[in-house]
């Protein structure tokens, strides 16, 4: 971006279509220093002096994002992007340039899950036309908080509030400037508004400033949030100086860390006397007065090094300039300031986000759904997040559709553990005269059964199926013992598909319901005599044995007469 050029306003696109609960932008020059941006202007070209910073807002879908420009046919060198004053009224590293015409901007948003859980959140507090915001509020962290964030909204987009302003007062009646002040101690939030003029305003970007016309704001709802970030904090580095310091270091503070390695660099002070004593202020990135009263303290950075300016020591009087200043046109005088007695807070932090896992061994037996969250591809989810657990299929529990939430303790934890799912499992099928071929017992997996040896189907089902009520279907088989030879036929069931077991079986059966001649009980009768009890079987027996056995006899002698006559022959003549 360039100031007074058609890139002194440009939009991003963010795609997190709501409203982001915080954003940073920043300007980074070519000599690498970053220097944080404005939530609100606090000049315009009628001063006819110059002046810089960087100024954005934001909704549901954009950032916009403004630096000077000319409005008013005003002089040339009159708009800067970033501006650390000049060398007679402002303090600061010798080497380093005062006016950069052109930087690169980088905006950061952040969901609300995207940071840990405010341990504070005050109520809304509208601001009709008119009002003019002098508040005090009450937070709970008794002790400072390490990070705070003021939102004002209005009716189509969100600014922020800052620290300090280098304004005190306004110059005319048509003086343009805006925004929210704020600082916090250990108890307290303040918040100031710009006041007393017409120019004025909760948001000003209308008269010197790139963007499409006039922009302000006058009415609106304010929210301020704070943080402890012990808990959250995966590094942390603090410093803190003395103006004196600051100077005798040549206002360049030499860190012993890589800054752009953190997610967070901040320069505050703390007012050590006063109004305003131990409150603690958000230091600014850019000049945009030098008619007095003017104060603040501006600050940019690289990756080793904090630069700070800060009014010039022969002019810090506390009328003139003053290193704090709170000016006349912020709260219509509320806790009027300046001071030079203060300390410079020097922090820098990585912020861990809680988050709450869910462990892969558990994924696999729950239904998970998202209500309101972002899922990661890690099963991560963000504070705030809730989710609906239920078992998948295959499990059971007593518990359906159980809800859990995403809670900060203890940097991520579930609301209440996950509901108890068991693996549904059916009994074993085996029961008497059976055999167990293969089995899966778990839902939706068979069971085929065979009759043992010995033994033939009479009933019952040989496959079963295993059902969600952790039951088989259809009902055991029965197998009773066979007393004849025993076939396998039907002791075994057969799959559609196997065509050839069930052609064997076809034989087998064709074999065993085959007729042999042989084998019948007639031809069987023929072969085999048998004992007849009747009394005619008995009579006929008699008579057919004796005749068998006479027969016999008459066939021996008839055999051996022709012998015998010829012995009685030959015993006649030797007698």
């Amino acid at each position: 971006m360039a100031a007074n050029s058609n890139t002194s306003h440009v939009t991003l696109k963010h795609d997190f279509n709501e409203i982001p609960v915080y954003v940073s932008v920043n300007g980074r020059t070519v000599a690498g220093f970053i220097f944080p941006a404005f939530g609100s202007a606090q000049q315009d070209d009628d001063t006819n002096m110059t002046y810089g910073g960087v100024v954005f807002f934001y909704n549901e879908t954009h950032i916009d994002i403004l630096v000077s420009a000319d409005n008013n046919y005003g002089s040339e060198k009159q708009w800067a992007a970033i501006y650390t004053g000049m060398t007679s009224t402002w303090a600061g590293p010798k080497n380093l340039p005062r006016i950069y015409q052109s930087i690169t901007v980088q905006a950061k948003a952040w969901k609300s899950g995207d940071l840990p859980p405010p341990a504070w959140e005050s109520q809304k507090i509208h601001v009709a036309i008119g009002d003019c915001v002098d508040t005090i509020l009450q937070h709970s962290l008794t002790t400072h908080p390490d990070w705070i964030i003021v939102q004002i909204q209005d009716s189509w987009r969100v600014f922020q509030g800052q620290g300090l302003s280098s304004v005190g007062s306004a110059r005319t009646s048509f003086h343009h400037f805006g925004g929210i002040l704020f600082g916090s101690n250990e108890s307290h939030v303040r918040l100031w508004s710009a006041c007393n003029t017409a120019g004025i305003g909760l948001f000003n970007a209308a008269d010197g400033w790139g963007g499409p016309g006039f922009l302000n704001s006058n009415s609106g709802n304010i929210s301020a949030y704070a943080w402890d970030l012990q808990e959250h904090e995966t590094s942390y580095f603090t410093q803190d100086l003395s103006v004196d310091q600051v100077e005798g270091e040549g206002y360049l503070i030499d860190i012993a860390e890589n800054l752009t390695t953190y997610t967070h660099t901040n320069v505050k002070l703390e007012v050590l006397e006063g109004a305003n004593k131990n409150f603690r202020f958000d230091g600014i990135g850019s000049v945009m007065n030098e008619w007095a009263p003017f104060g603040g303290l501006v600050y940019g950075y690289n990756d080793s090094t904090v630069a700070i300016w800060i009014p010039r020591p022969d002019i810090r009087d506390g009328i003139t300039a003053a290193v704090f200043m709170i000016g006349e046109s912020w709260g219509w005088g509320f806790k009027t300031q300046m001071t030079n007695n203060i300390k410079i807070i020097i922090t820098v932090r990585n912020i861990m986000v809680p988050m709450c896992g869910i462990q892969e061994d558990v994924i696999a037996m729950y239904e998970i759904s998202s209500l309101n969250s972002y899922i990661s591809n890690n099963w991560l989810f963000k504070v705030g997040s809730e989710i609906t657990m239920s078992c998948k299929s295959g499990y059971r529990t007593s518990e359906e559709n159980v809800k859990l939430v995403c809670k900060a303790e203890n940097n991520g934890n579930w609301s209440r553990n996950p509901p108890e799912c068991e693996e549904i499992q059916c009994p074993n099928p085996l029961v008497n005269n059976t055999n167990v071929i293969s089995v899966n017992r778990s839902l939706g997996g068979i069971a085929n059964i065979s009759c043992a040896v010995g033994y033939r189907h009479i009933s019952g089902d040989m496959l079963r199926v295993c059902h969600d009520n952790g039951t088989w279907s259809g009902s055991p088989p029965v197998c009773k013992g066979c007393y004849c030879p025993c076939s396998l036929v039907g002791s075994v069931p057969i799959k559609t598909e196997e065509t050839e077991e069930l052609k064997r079986r076809i034989k087998e059966l064709k074999t065993m319901l085959s007729i042999q001649k042989n084998s019948t009980t007639k031809a069987k009768l023929k072969k085999i005599c048998v004992y007849d009890p009747r009394p005619s079987a008995k009579g006929l027996g008699a008579v057919l044995g004796a005749g068998i056995i006479v027969a016999m006899i008459i066939a021996l002698i008839i055999s051996d007469l022709p012998i015998f006559i010829s012995l009685v022959k030959r015993l006649k003549k030797k007698l």
